[in-house]
């Protein structure tokens, strides 16, 4: 009965973490009033949550609320049966301002998506269901896919003894989740990418987030346009279901970010797959996401346009040095991008190229394998050739003097 952080990769199973032993321990009925309350931060959440409630307890005469702005409103909570309440911070703030909603006698509160609950926005709201909670023997705990340290210093200012439990990697995502980020160039790159992962490999449905409505109404018309089978919605899809990948169209501002919104794919054991597209403007939150949160990334893939002589200084050599030991595809466009960026990494990394080859050429025709003498040991690279091809003897016989040297 002590209080709790509690931490693990979304689609875990977090809700039927903290639902199951509240409902085994509280005893439905009309009298004692309400006995347990889930705070969640968005409408979509209080509603996903307060189904899966209603599943657990059907066939029992359990009273689940879901806090909705009419009851909030115009509930008479003092004849209205309820064993648990479901609800966003302002909602509820709201009814126990308005409506005079005793919680006195709560024996627990549920912080769900706590990073998130704990956002400016909802502290001041937070502060007064703590409050009303006033039980002295209520237990607290706290739910969430990150945990960042100033999350844990606001909560444990209402937190007794409590006790942490971590599940997997802190601030991580779902290992279930195969994770790719695609550097685009630009805004029209972001584009063709998109387009050419609907025609090609992307395994619908798929979720794809921007970052304003404007944003989502632009893309939209712009995949329209080409028949594809496509959407729009403003409202936060947190715990949409049934979604085999993520796009994040628009990169995402920080590693909790990004851990929440490719945590849509590969829910409850499934695998998943999300791609992030980045340019160069992206790059000072590059570098927090690539180390922290997708450490499991195995795949990037970068398309190409222009000769990559434009490329010396971008952001793709600087995230270059990040990837020694993991596996890197790199498409490029023409027989030009792929001299360019061979010889680019020789000179403005100080690679030395050992050797280039075609591999699996049943299965891959087009792709060749360069392999890099690292300082701290060998890593293959992957480039992809053009389907009409280049000459593959002149372009091995290339990178090999590029790779002696003068």
């Amino acid at each position: 009965k002590r209080d709790c952080f509690a931490c693990a990769p979304t689609g875990s199973g977090k809700t039927l973490a903290f639902l199951c032993p509240m409902l085994m321990k509280i005893k439905p009925g009309l009298k004692n009033g309400v006995k347990a309350v889930v705070l969640c931060p968005t409408r979509e959440l209080a509603a996903q949550t307060a189904r899966e409630c209603k599943k657990l307890v059907k066939g029992r005469k359990f009273y689940i609320k879901l806090m909705t702005k009419e009851l909030s409103s115009c509930g008479d909570f003092e004849k209205m049966p309820c064993d648990l309440i479901i609800s966003t911070p302002f909602r509820l703030d709201f009814a126990i301002r308005k409506r005079k909603l005793d919680l006195s006698r709560v024996k627990y509160l549920v912080l769900d998506e706590a990073d998130k609950l704990f956002e400016l926005g909802f502290v001041e709201q937070n502060d007064s269901v703590v409050k009303a909670c006033s039980k002295t023997t209520v237990v607290r705990t706290l739910f969430s896919a990150t945990l960042p340290e100033t999350v844990e210093k606001l909560a444990s200012t209402v937190m007794v003894d409590a006790v942490r439990i971590i599940i997997g990697r802190k601030n991580s995502a779902s290992k279930m989740i195969k994770q790719k980020l695609v550097f685009a160039g630009s805004e029209k790159g972001k584009l063709l990418a998109i387009r050419q992962s609907f025609s090609e490999s992307l395994n619908p449905p798929a979720l794809v987030f921007v970052q304003s409505k404007e944003r989502a109404k632009e893309l939209y018309k712009e995949l329209a346009f080409d028949d594809i089978k496509v959407d729009v919605i403003h409202a936060d899809l947190s715990q949409q279901q049934g979604i085999n990948c993520v796009i994040n169209y628009d990169f995402p501002e920080s590693a909790a970010a990004y851990v929440h919104r490719i945590g849509r794919s590969g829910r409850a054991g499934r695998p998943g797959e999300a791609v992030t597209f980045f340019t160069e403007e992206d790059k000072s939150f590059l570098r927090n996401i690539a180390n922290r949160s997708a450490a499991v990334v195995s795949i990037t893939k970068l398309s190409v346009e222009e000769d990559c002589d434009s490329w010396k200084h971008s952001l793709f050599f600087s995230y270059f040095k990040e990837l020694v030991g993991k596996e890197v595809t790199v498409e490029l466009k023409n027989d030009l991008a792929i001299r360019g960026i061979l010889r680019s990494v020789d000179q403005y990394l100080n690679i030395k190229l050992e050797n280039i080859r075609v591999v699996d050429q049943d299965k891959y025709p087009h792709m060749l394998s360069v392999r890099n003498c690292f300082i701290r040991g060998s890593v293959v690279r992957y480039v992809q050739l053009p389907p009409d091809g280049v000459d593959i003897d002149i372009l091995h016989d290339a990178t090999r003097r590029e790779a002696r040297g003068p």
